[in-house]
């Protein structure tokens, strides 16, 4: 009888632990997994923007002569929000908006045909100050890999179609009396152009569903800011770093 009492406090024993191990477990259901594919990502591009000629051309004829294709380029600011979805594991695609520019230093032109003052024309040399804006709307193809549980290493091919709004020069007369002034080449800008670029690095994870994102990137525009006859067909190329943040849904 007594080990008949033993065995069953054993028992009793045994099936109390199975039960609370059994307790222990946590079952998740769909509800409580994540399922979404979209992210998105608010990211700034310092970068040094240089000008380019297309096939190194100077038009002669026009209003002014470019003496060389040598243009001082500056560092920029670019900036947008991108709207990320996730086609797979390694491969996310994404469209955005932004804002972009160039500011460069021309030196050295010779402007032709300057009228100074009504019926009297001038020619002179001066150096022109450029800027030009504009709005973009990129597509990104995000090929990436993970390195770890906090770190995704990244290539980005891109197109970028760029809406220009703004083009001016400040012209400055090089020993010449003739007066500062500014060209404003607004209405003859070319909407749209095309850019291509790269981007190489990663997104650091720091949290959940929060990560910083640093890639080195290099761009170029494949057609002229402004396409007129006898004006030089000008692009751009630049060079810089995407920091970004991105939170995923």
């Amino acid at each position: 009888m007594k080990k008949l009492f033993t065995l069953a406090l054993v028992a009793v024993g045994l099936s109390l632990s199975a039960q609370k191990k059994k307790d222990d477990i946590v079952y998740y259901d769909d509800a409580n997994v994540k399922h979404s594919k979209f992210g998105i990502a608010l990211i700034t591009n310092p970068n040094f923007s240089d000008r380019r000629l297309i096939n190194n051309e100077t038009p002669e004829g026009g209003d002014f002569l470019l003496t060389n294709n040598r243009a001082i380029g500056s560092f920029q600011l670019n900036y947008g929000i991108d709207i990320i979805y996730s086609l797979g594991s390694a491969l996310d695609i994404s469209v955005g908006f932004g804002h972009g520019g160039i500011s460069y230093k021309v030196e050295d032109v010779l402007v032709n045909d300057y009228e100074s003052q009504p019926g009297d024309t001038t020619t002179f040399v001066a150096d022109f100050t450029n800027s030009a804006r504009w709005y973009t709307i990129p597509f990104k193809f995000n090929f990436n890999t993970s390195i770890n549980d906090i770190w995704d290493l990244e290539v980005v091919p891109a197109i970028q179609v760029n809406l220009p709004y703004e083009y001016t020069s400040e012209v400055k007369p090089v020993n010449s009396m003739i007066q500062e002034y500014t060209y404003d080449g607004d209405d003859d800008l070319n909407s749209p152009t095309f850019t291509v670029g790269l981007s190489l690095g990663g997104t650091y994870k720091f949290a959940d569903n929060w990560g910083l994102i640093v890639r080195g990137n290099v761009s170029y525009m494949l057609n002229a800011l402004i396409e007129q006859p006898n004006y030089p067909r000008e692009t751009t190329l630049s060079f810089g770093i995407d920091l970004g943040l991105k939170y995923s849904f």
